[in-house]
């Protein structure tokens, strides 16, 4: 591989790591933000999570056997909850690497602050 060719590849890293850390902010994030609120809110999962107890009743025959069962609509809620929480976490994993490539290569002489002012300028809101 060759010079030109390894610059050529760093800047579609860079660029790809660009468009996918702005659609996560502008769009992925608020989009599953406003999902998990309306879950959380929706009538069915509020009425569950204050009765959890709800179920069947443990066998008070044997004390060393009694088992609570889980309440079936509580899991599936966790779950969802879960795999929404997974994504937001690989999300924030892209995002970290972008933040990362943003920062400039510290070197000798006294300029490092100003890199850093022009990495903030080519990012804009």
């Amino acid at each position: 591989m060759d010079q030109t060719e390894a610059i050529t590849k760093t800047k579609e890293f860079y660029e790809t790591y660009n468009i996918d850390a702005e659609n996560i902010i502008f769009q992925k994030i608020p989009e599953r933000l406003v999902h998990l609120y309306e879950l959380i809110n929706k009538p069915e999962y509020q009425n569950n999570v204050n009765n959890y107890a709800e179920g069947e009743t443990p066998n008070d025959t044997d004390p060393e056997q009694m088992l609570i069962p889980s309440n079936k609509n509580l899991t599936e809620y966790f779950e969802i909850l879960k795999s929404n929480m997974i994504q937001l976490l690989e999300d924030n994993r892209v995002l970290k690497m972008w933040i990362t490539l943003l920062i400039p290569k510290t070197e000798d002489g006294d300029n490092f602050g100003m890199w850093v002012l022009a990495a903030i300028d080519n990012f804009s809101l």
